[in-house]
């Protein structure tokens, strides 16, 4: 278990029991079935913090674990959800006397894809005791990766400077730009790194990602920009990469 934020956890409390319970965890379920907690993430930690953010619901258990694949179990969070109030009833029930608003604890495996079992339902969502005096969990900020404002212009500047023939190696181009590279202005934000590729005299350099992607190249000792089609830059596609750069051909798909 490595980069752990773990908080022990009382015995297994069973399966769903009282009918706050029930409440409890279809409320959970409902957050786990949206989009944001169904989306690739790299990191267990920003599923706990998309997780963190509704009302009645605190993520108070961060656990993870390295794993092969995608789509092994990559890491654990245990929720603690309030049932609030008991359902409406219009009269026609006497209220439940024995309602028990919680809060309850659930456990719930994680693989880089949202919850591992099967989606829609609870498989997965495993009751437990709720960590006593547990608090909420903080996490530090997420970082983010940002193209620098000046990224084209550095590519340009390092391209046109190379020599004819007996270049550097394509670290040491990458290396160049990013020597040129604007700070980030922002905490937690990281400037994205370039990458190069050489391909005889020809050379190519790529920074970014699908939606923000900086491609630039040297042909023939010529610099130009290069702009891609976005479905291109798509991951399973050519990507935001140096040999993009060098593609010979970017026609719209369509």
């Amino acid at each position: 278990m490595t980069g752990a934020v773990v908080v022990g956890l009382a015995g297994c409390s069973g399966g769903v029991g009282t009918a706050g319970e029930h409440k409890a965890q279809e409320g959970l379920v409902a957050l786990l079935n949206t989009v944001a907690m169904n989306s690739f993430s790299g990191s267990i930690e920003d599923f706990a913090r998309i997780g963190d953010r509704r009302a009645g619901i605190d993520v108070v258990g961060v656990e993870e674990r390295e794993s092969a694949e995608y789509t092994d179990t990559f890491g654990w969070l245990t929720f603690r959800v309030s049932a609030g109030d008991p359902p409406e009833t219009g009269g026609l029930i006497a209220a439940d006397s024995d309602w028990d608003p919680g809060p309850y604890c659930f456990r719930v495996p994680f693989d880089h894809y949202g919850k591992h079992g099967e989606f829609g339902t609870a498989d997965g969502v495993r009751p437990v005791g709720c960590p006593e005096g547990a608090e909420a969990v903080e996490l530090p900020p997420a970082e983010s990766v940002e193209v620098a404002g000046n990224a084209s212009d550095a590519v340009h500047e390092v391209l046109e400077a190379l020599p004819v023939s007996g270049l550097p190696s394509e670290d040491e181009i990458a290396a160049q730009v990013a020597a040129l590279l604007d700070e980030p202005d922002a905490e937690h934000v990281t400037t994205a790194p370039p990458s190069a590729v050489v391909d005889g005299s020809d050379v190519g350099i790529a920074m970014g990602g699908p939606d923000d992607c900086v491609l630039v190249k040297r042909v023939d000792g010529v610099v130009t920009d290069v702009h891609a089609p976005w479905v291109y830059l798509q991951p399973g596609e050519l990507g935001c990469t140096a040999w993009t750069a060098l593609a010979e051909d970017l026609s719209p798909p369509h």
